[in-house]
């Protein structure tokens, strides 16, 4: 849902010459989220990108993370569980000096991620910034 939000807004309002990617489990799914926005009305001259690549069957592995990390200078992730999908990309990300920002609310996961990524992201360069936007409201 939320990807699928962030998607829409990116091709109605990302800068022109912005390059981005769909990228996640499922390819179809990806895909129909692609053709979806590209049929957004109310697109300004100038102004919105349409995504350059979708990259379907990014799993939880360190493969699909190196993959998707080796491809791009920022990531932004959508979809959770993120203890059980974003473990392995935050570390590629990390390594690889590419930014990776969530909307998680995992505040245990996010410990654990800055124990594991924290020495690794300040050595690359990397930003690593959990819980922004949406989930990101302390609970009671």
């Amino acid at each position: 849902f939320t990807g699928r939000l962030v998607a829409a807004y990116l091709r109605r309002s990302a800068p022109s010459g912005l390059r981005w990617a769909l990228a996640g489990r499922d390819a179809a799914r990806l895909e129909a989220v692609a053709t979806e926005i590209e049929a957004q009305p109310g697109l300004a001259a100038g102004v919105g990108a349409a995504p350059v690549s979708v990259l379907g069957g990014c799993d939880a592995d360190e493969a699909s993370a190196a993959r998707i990390a080796g491809e791009t200078r920022a990531v932004l992730s959508t979809a959770g569980p993120f203890s059980k999908y974003s473990d392995a990309l935050v570390g590629a990300c990390a390594a690889g000096g590419v930014s990776y920002v969530d909307i998680n609310g995992e505040i245990p996961w996010v410990a654990r991620v800055i124990e594991r990524h924290d020495e690794a992201a300040r050595a690359s360069g990397a930003l690593i910034v959990p819980n922004c936007g949406f989930d990101s409201v302390p609970s009671d």
